[in-house]
């Protein structure tokens, strides 16, 4: 497998120890939609960064600019026919435009009380979890273990055939899917609730990820990550969707609510400019 030089020591540094393994998903839980290789530059310049794009894409998808002297995010740039880096940068780099109707909001979301049961009932419907399961976090769990045993097959004939050097060169193939499906799982579900805002060290102990210690190699490495990468992804993605979905839907309401004020309003003021004129009698001093 072809790796730049780049990243060949990020990659088997991210996965040398649990602590290591669980500071980048707590990192790349905020970038969740950037490829693996991608994830790893970032966690390693930025760790930090909550929200990263080209600079050209801030300023035509959302009317931002990047601050002078702000410095990017060097990724390698994947397009056909091109051997660069590109250069990606942090909402925190960024500020709005002084034109207004250029800027656009940074569709962003955050995990808030009033979501969580249909955050849930989302995720259940979504990849089959239990419907008994009673609260977010225990859902999240369950989630978690669905996509990894739905999805382990996916990947684990790649790693198969990449084990060679590697720690799991000498696990049968039974167990070496045994330890996949288990770490694909319990990342999936470090990522997604780090990103719900809970602590995620409470639900996924630092022991859960013992089976790191096997993907020792780049080629391992770098597949379980793009396994980790794709089906963390899908839940987040999901709850990503849902939020937004209901903040669209409590915005319009509140336009609505805020015409029908307005509409109440003119009607009130017709009124009192009637009265004013002799045509009834209207406290000058109520409120509008």
């Amino acid at each position: 497998m072809q790796r730049s030089s780049l990243n060949a020591e990020a990659v088997r540094d991210v996965a040398s120890s649990p602590e290591k393994w669980l500071s980048f998903l707590k990192s790349t839980s905020r970038n969740y939609r950037l490829p693996f290789d991608e994830q790893l530059l970032v966690h390693v310049q930025r760790p930090n960064a909550t929200a990263v794009l080209e600079l050209e894409k801030w300023n035509r998808l959302f009317g931002r600019w990047v601050r002078k002297g702000s410095t990017g995010i060097a990724v390698l740039d994947k397009r056909p026919g091109t051997l660069k880096l590109k250069y990606y940068y942090d909402i925190s780099d960024t500020q709005e435009s002084y034109q207004k109707s250029l800027v656009r909001p940074v569709p962003l979301w955050r995990l808030k009380q009033k979501y969580r049961e249909a955050v849930r009932e989302s995720l259940v419907n979504a990849f089959g979890a239990e419907e008994d399961t009673f609260d977010l976090e225990e859902t999240i769990l369950e989630v978690a273990k669905q996509i990894a045993r739905d999805h382990v097959q996916d990947y684990l004939s790649d790693i198969l055939a990449y084990r060679e050097d590697s720690n799991l060169e000498e696990v049968d193939d039974f167990n070496v899917e045994v330890e996949l499906r288990q770490l694909l799982a319990e990342s999936i579900a470090y990522m997604v609730l780090n990103r719900c805002g809970r602590n995620a060290d409470t639900y996924c102990p630092r022991e859960s990820f013992r089976g790191i210690r096997y993907f020792n190699t780049a080629d391992t490495i770098n597949l379980l990550g793009a396994a980790v990468s794709d089906t963390a992804e899908m839940a987040l993605s999901e709850i990503g969707d849902t939020i937004l979905s209901l903040e669209r839907e409590e915005q319009s309401q509140r336009t609505f609510a805020g015409q029908n004020v307005a509409r109440y309003n003119k009607g009130r003021i017709e009124d009192r400019t009637e009265n004013r004129t002799g045509r009834g009698v209207e406290n000058e001093d109520d409120p509008i």
